[in-house]
């Protein structure tokens, strides 16, 4: 169990680095890294002189941080490795939290599940603020379960910094996370004050004037934590700031008013259900096993442990919360994983069925056939030419020497496998440790040359060398265009207003700008049409692709010239 714990500790590591900004988010989280880390305002996060307040700076704080103190790294591995070290956090305190609901050897099961969970995988190697809600919802529910139920009231304070951490990560949404699972620990108690049969000494050490104190305290510096950078908001940001972030990001987004934000999917109550299952694998079964179990008990009134009470409660009411919110996205879930996976670990520990080794089977062959698949790319890569960029398939098609140390690091870990005492939770671990660390290594440098905006970023930005930045302005660019334009070149682009304005600066009669970079062809279009009307032309000074979209994403610096 040690040696699995350790292989997805080391799968935090690998795959992290050596690319470039992936869309979607992480240009923007960079770019606003960066950014905070040259202004040194910690308080309100700027995406290319822009106030962001789509979300508390505590990650970005943390990001520009370890762009300081990491100069010899570059700035996207610098944050790669704040984003490493978040992830080996989260599985320390998944550890923690299964240990001391089943055992040492359920808390090891835990890790090892999260560890080979597609979601928690895909996710951490990604740079978003998430991985550190992950943490600190873990964490918090760790704290509080700990203080509360060996009697050691003072974890609620550290629980309570959690939920501060929270907050500063997402705002709201964090502390209502975290707020819903002490909910629902307390609603476990009752229930398990009601069954004589599932009684623990839990029930001794509950001394209500003590835990009503500890639990003042821990709202009071949870208030603390909240409001002081709420309150340094306030002052150093504007009312539109405040309303932009209130408002629109906090409730807007549960509401779906916040339309301009996307990611909206009103209604769809089965939304999070396919995310769980997809987000679980390959302990999807298990999940699905052990939640009609639960529900089936319950239903007989059979006794259930008051961890598995506790985590239902949990996950259930967090996953309704997330459903009717009308902004879904499957990254929500990525916080509850650490509580899917001691569940699992329930559902391995009590589901003895023979449709476990029939799926077992199943998933050793396919995870078998897709790492044969990467490892043998290069055979037949070029059936590829006319769907993928050459430049991908040229790297797809080559043997390197990852190909061979990847192979290597395989082979002595099934030949080490073959000598050790089997379980089939191991087994799908291990299929899942050797997928990923051969999808990581060979494919993250054809993926990183297929999603890499670096190139045609410094092309159309050595165009705009010789241009004054101040006469040039952004009309309806998106973020991750300010972001690349930013990282890339340094450039931070007023945003104009409205149609109107873009015209008149089109046709010289701005006194400030003289020309404008746009990213949407059809803007282009319109613009095209109204300058057509007035007797101009447009002219496209610097048109390039950086997105993987070539078709139909592009950037463009126009000005207009009279017929």
């Amino acid at each position: 169990g040690s040696v699995f714990a350790m292989l997805a500790i080391l799968l935090c590591v690998w795959g992290q680095f050596d690319k470039d900004e992936w869309t979607p988010d992480e240009p923007r989280v960079v770019a606003i890294a960066i950014e905070m880390a040259q202004s040194n305002d910690f308080i309100i996060p700027h995406l290319a002189g822009e106030p962001f307040v789509e979300k508390p700076p505590l990650y970005f704080a943390l990001a520009a941080s370890a762009i300081k103190i990491l100069p010899q790294l570059s700035p996207v591995n610098a944050i790669r490795t704040l984003n490493t070290i978040l992830a080996i956090l989260s599985l320390y305190f998944t550890y923690l939290l299964g240990r001391d609901l089943l055992n040492k050897q359920g808390g090891l099961l835990a890790l090892i599940v999260l560890g080979s969970m597609f979601g928690f995988i895909s996710n951490t190697h990604w740079s978003r603020v998430d991985n550190l809600l992950t943490l600190s919802l873990v964490a918090g529910v760790w704290s509080f379960y700990y203080g509360l139920s060996k009697g050691r009231f003072a974890y609620l304070l550290l629980a309570s910094i959690f939920a501060g951490i929270s907050f500063l990560t997402k705002g709201l949404i964090g502390v209502v996370s975290l707020g819903i699972c002490w909910f629902s620990f307390w609603v476990a108690y009752y229930f398990s004050l009601k069954n004589e049969q599932i009684r623990t000494s839990i029930e001794r050490r509950f001394y209500l004037n003590n835990t009503l104190i500890w639990h003042a305290l821990a709202v009071f510096l949870l208030v603390v934590i909240c409001a002081g950078w709420i309150i340094l908001f306030w002052l150093q940001g504007t009312d539109a700031t405040w309303h932009e972030w209130f408002w629109v990001n906090n409730v807007g987004r549960f509401t779906g008013t916040a339309q301009e934000l996307g990611h909206l999917h009103p209604g769809q109550p089965f939304y999070y259900i396919k995310a769980s299952l997809e987000y679980s694998l390959p302990w999807s079964p298990f999940l699905i096993a052990w939640f009609c179990s639960a529900i089936y008990r319950m239903y007989k009134r059979q006794p259930l442990y008051f961890g598995e009470l506790f985590l239902l409660f949990s996950i259930a009411l967090n996953l309704i919360i997330l459903t009717l919110s009308d902004t879904k996205r499957s990254l929500y879930l990525f916080p509850l994983l650490p509580l899917f996976a001691v569940v699992i670990v329930y559902a391995v520990l009590l589901v003895q069925r023979n449709w476990v080794k029939y799926y077992q089977g199943f998933w050793l062959g396919l995870c078998a056939i897709l790492t044969l698949a990467i490892l043998t790319s290069p055979i037949y890569a070029s059936t590829f030419g006319k769907k993928l960029p050459s430049n991908v398939v040229q790297i797809l098609s080559q043997f390197r020497p990852e190909h061979f140390i990847v192979l290597l690091c395989v082979v002595i870990l099934l030949l080490w496998y073959r000598k050790t005492s089997k379980s089939k939770p191991m087994n799908l671990a291990l299929a899942c440790f050797v997928l990923f660390f051969t999808a990581f290594g060979i494919l993250n440098k054809p993926i990183n040359a297929y999603k890499s905006m670096v190139a045609d970023s410094h092309e159309f930005l050595e165009k705009m060398v010789d241009a004054n930045e101040v006469q040039i302005a952004g009309y309806m660019l998106n973020e991750t265009t300010r972001s690349i334009l930013y990282i890339y070149g340094s450039r931070k682009l007023s945003s104009l207003p409205d149609f109107k304005r873009a015209i008149e600066v089109l046709e010289g009669r701005d006194q400030k700008f003289n020309s404008l970079v746009i990213d949407q062809s059809e803007v282009v279009e319109l613009l095209k049409i109204q300058l057509t009307e007035d007797h101009f032309q447009l002219k496209i000074l610097a048109e390039e692709h950086p997105r993987s979209d070539k078709k139909h994403s592009a950037i463009y610096w126009l000005k207009a010239e009279r017929n």
